[in-house]
Parts: structure tokens; C-alpha cells; sequence
């Protein structure tokens, strides 16, 4: 009777919700249904959520089960990095109180320079889990804090600035109707921008991110363009409702080759005041009124 169930019935892990706490209490069982989907952890008793062995086997089969774990499994710095020796990319799904242990940090360095951008508080200012991360791969440098960028001895291990490529300022046309609570989208437009190449904003305003890299041939490219650019990076703003209208931040962008040679430019969005909407209600409806068009919500 459990196997058709199992077979037929639970797999959707939401689907699961339904079934009575004894069923939620029976190891045997949610181990069978672990199985299939890693999900259903998040429906488990919370005696089964805080079962190190059930927890390994929900890791087996969605990573991201770490997150449906008991507080106690998620603060293990021990199951963590057990973990973490297991799959590297669990580090996005640990703890956030482990982004700033430098334990975990140093383990999870040694393994991956990259996760150097993890880091977080105290640490996000230390040298010696820099000087780990660049010493194994030179590029792991764009993610580090401004400060350590700056620091002499990290510098040192930099070879003499060279131009790898130059970048083209987005248009104030792409950097307008930066609105609360709106997505806007630009180009930072490059004239050579591939694989070899690792870029990363520097300490960018909340919501803003690099999408992805844009190559020659691509229509939206070729589009903005024409014949000044070979590559650009897509970078979208998801502007948060509480910023500050009529703040103007400057956007730095690093970009840095395989072998150590940086470039930067920096340029302002601002984020305009709003204007509140003229609106008036007609027949219950509410009419929403600007200079160009009129329009029934």
C-alpha cells in the first residue's frame, strides 16, 4: 500500500501536507519518499528535520533541502562542512551565520578561490582569506572588498595595469526611470569581453546585479551597438521601494583577466522622484489619468 502511494501519489512534495503527523513521524517511510523528492523534508516531522542521516539523504537528491533542516543541523559547523567536502555548491544554501566564520570560510576557500564572495562582517576585510583566494586563482580579486582591492600587499600580486579592454558608459537614456519598486535594465558595453574575463560590481546598490555577459551577433547588441562594441554585460536593477529618490549612486564595475590585469569604470544613476498619480473614481472604477492616456485599473 505505501510503495503505491509512494508510485503514484507523492511526487509533489506539497501534495504531502495533507498526510497525518503519525505518517510525518514514520522514518521509513519519509525515507522512501526522500527518494523521489528531496522537498518533502519541509513536510517531515520536525524530529525527522533534525535527523542528521534523513537530512544526508534529502542533500542526495535537492541540495537545497539543507533549508528545510532543523535550526540545530544548520548551525552544525561540523554537518556543514561535511557537507560542503560533499558539494561545493552547498554553500549557498548554508547557514548565513557561516559566511562570517572563518572556519568554514577557510575550508571553503581552499576549495573554491570564488567563495571568496561569500564572505561576510569581519571577514569581508580579511587579508589572509584574501591572499588564499588570489594565491589560487588571480581573478578571485574582483570579489573582493574594496578595501582589501586597495590594499598594498594584495596588490602586489597584480602585474602592471594594462588596458584589457574598454568600456563604454551606458547612454543616460538606458540610466533613466530608475522608479522605486521597477526593474530597469542597461548594457555596459565592452570592446572585448569573453570566458577569460571575470567581472563583478563593486559594492552595487541593493538589487542591482550582472545577468549576463552579451556576445557579438546578439541582435540586442548589434542593435544598441552597431560596430562600437564586441561584448557587453546585462546588468538589471530590481530597485527597492524603500531607496532614496533623488539619490545618485556610482556604479563600479571591475574586470579582471587570467592573468591579473584589472580594469574599471565607474558612471551615476540616479533615481528620480516620483510624481504621485492623478486618479479618479467613475462608476466604482478606479481611472487612472496622465498626459498621455487615460486607462481603467
Amino acid at each position: 500500500m505505501i510503495n503505491i502511494a509512494i508510485s503514484n501519489f507523492f511526487v509533489k512534495a506539497e501534495v504531502f501536507e495533507i498526510i497525518t503527523s503519525v505518517v510525518k513521524k514514520d522514518k521509513e517511510y519519509i525515507s522512501q519518499l526522500i527518494q523521489i523528492n528531496g522537498d518533502i523534508l519541509i513536510y517531515a516531522d520536525k524530529s525527522l528535520q533534525n535527523d542528521r542521516d534523513l537530512v544526508a539523504l534529502a542533500l542526495d537528491h535537492k541540495l537545497h533541502s539543507l533549508l528545510f533542516a532543523s535550526e540545530e543541523i544548520q548551525k552544525d559547523r561540523n554537518f556543514a562542512l561535511k557537507v560542503l567536502r560533499n558539494n561545493l555548491y552547498s554553500i549557498k544554501y548554508v547557514h548565513k551565520s557561516f559566511y562570517e566564520d572563518p572556519i568554514y570560510m577557510l575550508e571553503a576557500i581552499k576549495r573554491d578561490p570564488f567563495n571568496i564572495k561569500y564572505v561576510q562582517n569581519k571577514l569581508k576585510d580579511d587579508l589572509n582569506l584574501a591572499l588564499i583566494a588570489i594565491k589560487k586563482d588571480i581573478q578571485s580579486y574582483i570579489y573582493l572588498s574594496k578595501s582589501l582591492q586597495e590594499n598594498k600587499v594584495i596588490k602586489a600580486y597584480l602585474p602592471k595595469q594594462k588596458k584589457i579592454s574598454t568600456f563604454i558608459k551606458p547612454s543616460k537614456e538606458e540610466r533613466k526611470g530608475a522608479i522605486r519598486g521597477v526593474s530597469i535594465n542597461f548594457l555596459l558595453v565592452s570592446t572585448e569581453l569573453n570566458d577569460n574575463y571575470k567581472y563583478n560590481i563593486i559594492s552595487p546598490p541593493k538589487g542591482m546585479k550582472i545577468i549576463n555577459k552579451l556576445r557579438q551577433g546578439n541582435g540586442c547588441l548589434n542593435n544598441y551597438t552597431g560596430d562600437k562594441g564586441k561584448s557587453a554585460l546585462y546588468i538589471q536593477w530590481e530597485i527597492p521601494m524603500d531607496i532614496e529618490e533623488g539619490k545618485i549612486y556610482k556604479i563600479t564595475v571591475k574586470g579582471i583577466d587570467k592573468e591579473g590585469y584589472v580594469e574599471e569604470i565607474s558612471f551615476p544613476i540616479e533615481v528620480p522622484k516620483t510624481k504621485p498619480i492623478q486618479t479618479k473614481i467613475i462608476n466604482n472604477e478606479l481611472i487612472v489619468t496622465d498626459k498621455a492616456q487615460t486607462f481603467t485599473v
